[in-house]
């Protein structure tokens, strides 16, 4: 094998030096965090709609997801982990997508965060 040396212009050796960092940043994946430090970063909620024929049938359930946050504290996925049927972790995710959270910060960095986030629908007495 023939192994040959490359000279690189000194302008690309240093755009390769800052981009390269940013790309390994962007690219890797979210540090995880606890559910209750992704409930202390919660700003904003809405509330799931209750599926009309689990309440019709007079149903109560739950869902576990997985919510994936952005840098800027965004909601960038909200995956169901578990969940009593399909109507309840449609109306998590379609609720949860629209949250609003404060970016997590490390090391004075803002990083993208996964964690998990609870969802217990319950009739009213």
């Amino acid at each position: 094998m023939n192994l040959r040396r490359v000279a690189i212009p000194g302008a690309l050796l240093v755009a390769l030096i800052c981009v390269l960092p940013l790309a390994a940043q962007n690219t890797s994946a979210p540090l995880p965090i606890d559910a209750q430090t992704m409930q202390k970063l919660r700003m904003h909620s809405v509330p799931p709609v209750y599926p009309p024929a689990e309440k019709m049938h007079g149903r109560s359930g739950d869902v576990l997801l997985k919510v994936v946050l952005g840098t800027d504290g965004s909601v960038l996925s909200a995956m169901p982990v578990t969940s009593t049927s399909d109507a309840f972790a449609a109306a998590a995710v379609a609720s949860v997508e629209q949250w609003k959270y404060k970016a997590y910060l490390l090391n004075g960095q803002a990083v993208s965060v996964e964690g998990d986030v609870e969802i217990h629908f319950r009739m009213a007495n």
